[in-house]
């Protein structure tokens, strides 16, 4: 075998999703050129570029399919800008890194790549944030599509269509929203750290790094964790009726 087979490939994917473009995420080029200051930075280069405009919600993607079957070389690895371009979701995320062997590098990770299975927590972490981000944007078109109907079916009120009461339930509802949002992307995290066997005390201490606060707006104590237990329990048994 010549020193050029032994030679590491890298395959490149980006994905961006039609609704991100409408808000001027961060575009193909720009995702793609990242890639390659990363790879430059490994002294390697790119193989081959795969790139779609796709949702994440799931892994049925054409060209994700293609950058994948390279890995098949076992001197081949797929490098994505972030965790969330590859998936949302943090069963797929980590079905696909140990299918592939922890194969998938990411440039958001930088020096903190996923190389084993004992290497999997801040890989989890991140992955339960991309996941929350997920059901947040849904959680926001849902709301967006029911204030769009609530305005354009008011024909009562002011000339403007402007009701006093209709805006003040909006109000409620969207800073009810956002406690809601707050408590979700804390529960996604807890799970993913005891999963890991982390105590209360080391989640109480990540989740204010990240600073991500409670629905009050406050830091964690273990006595919002002891609270948070209650809430995962009582959707639990929801679940199950």
């Amino acid at each position: 075998m010549t020193n050029q087979d032994n030679k590491i490939k890298y395959i490149s994917y980006a994905r961006l999703s039609k609704q991100e473009l409408k808000r001027n995420q961060l575009g193909l080029e720009n995702q793609q050129e990242l890639i390659n200051n990363f790879v430059r930075s490994r002294g390697g280069e790119i193989y081959k570029s795969f790139q779609e405009f796709k949702s994440a919600k799931d892994l049925k993607r054409d060209q994700l399919a293609k950058a994948l079957s390279y890995l098949k070389d076992p001197n081949t690895y797929l490098v994505v800008y972030k965790i969330d371009r590859l998936s949302r979701d943090l069963q797929d995320l980590l079905l696909l890194i140990r299918s592939y062997k922890y194969k998938i590098l990411f440039v958001e990770l930088g020096d903190h790549q996923v190389e084993n299975k004992s290497q999997e927590f801040y890989f989890q972490l991140m992955g339960a944030i991309a996941q929350n981000e997920r059901d947040l944007i849904s959680q926001r078109t849902k709301l967006g599509i029911k204030k769009y109907r609530e305005k354009h079916n008011n024909k009562w009120g002011n000339p403007k269509g402007y009701n006093m009461d209709l805006a003040r339930e909006q109000a409620i509802k969207a800073r009810q929203l956002k406690a809601i949002e707050k408590r979700e992307q804390a529960i996604n995290i807890y799970i993913a750290l005891k999963a890991l066997n982390k105590s209360n005390v080391y989640i109480v201490n990540e989740l204010n790094k990240l600073n991500i606060k409670t629905p009050n707006n406050t830091n964690y104590t273990t006595n919002n964790i002891r609270l948070l237990e209650r809430v995962i329990k009582i959707k639990d048994q929801l679940d199950q009726i």
